[in-house]
């Protein structure tokens, strides 16, 4: 959505064009310092911004990349290690997150991207390493970068750059593709910490296969509803 479609006053736009946002998606990214930073825009205009952006309600997306079920039996194992018992609602089914969006049509998206992993095969994708990364807050699984990794990567941050979330600002080659155990939505910093040490000790590095790309809608917290599934092609077997 662009700008102009929200704000009605054209200096407003302006000054905002000026700085390189050009989309409602951009401006949601924005603390009220950032848009004071803006030059030309003061604090009434932070002001009459800020109400504008109350109205509009951005939709938390997920394209992931979803592993094979003997990677789900080894993260299962994994977890088993440090948790007494399951956490409620702790979802395994083990998946590589590609990007993560903020965007106001789902629909929209969707068939604009679908198309984008047609054709592409499967994808074996070598771990090397486990453990607790406070960068990304959580205990992960890490891959190796290459290619056939990385090309769905950039295919899926494609199609709205605008809208990647903002912890993909700093780029590509500071995203860290990870599979993801527990976080800190499941138990607390320190709990965390402790059992990143027990699973990096009895971590042993494993292939995976990429099998399938999956649209995965945030619906409420912890809770996910898949709403697209492109099965990749091929025969591989782990």
């Amino acid at each position: 959505m662009k700008i102009e479609e929200l704000l009605t006053c054209d200096h407003t736009v302006r000054c905002l064009k000026k700085a390189n946002i050009e989309t409602v998606e951009q401006l949601k990214k924005l603390s009220e310092k950032d848009l004071m930073a803006i030059r030309g825009v003061g604090k009434m205009i932070t002001h009459d911004v800020l109400a504008a952006l109350e109205s509009v309600k951005l939709h938390r997306l997920f394209i992931i990349a979803v592993l094979d079920e003997k990677t789900a039996a080894y993260c299962q194992r994994l977890c088993d290690m440090v948790l007494p018992k399951p956490l409620p609602g702790l979802q395994l089914k083990p998946h590589i997150t590609l990007a993560t969006l903020d965007i106001l049509d789902v629909d929209e998206f969707v068939s604009e991207s679908r198309s984008l992993f047609d054709g592409i095969e499967k994808a074996m994708v070598q771990f090397d390493e486990a453990g607790f990364y406070q960068n990304i807050r959580s205990i992960s699984i890490l891959p190796k970068k290459d290619e056939p990794l990385m090309e769905l990567f950039e295919k899926a941050t494609s199609v709205k750059p605008e809208c990647l979330a903002k912890y993909y600002d700093a780029g590509p080659e500071e995203y860290i593709p990870h599979l993801t155990l527990l976080h800190t939505g499941h138990m607390d910093w320190l709990d965390l910490q402790e059992k990143g040490e027990v699973i990096k000790e009895n971590f042993q590095p494993f292939t995976g296969l990429i099998e399938k790309i999956e649209y995965s809608l945030l619906i409420d917290e912890e809770q996910f509803t898949i709403i697209e599934s492109t099965q990749l092609k091929g025969d591989k077997e782990v």
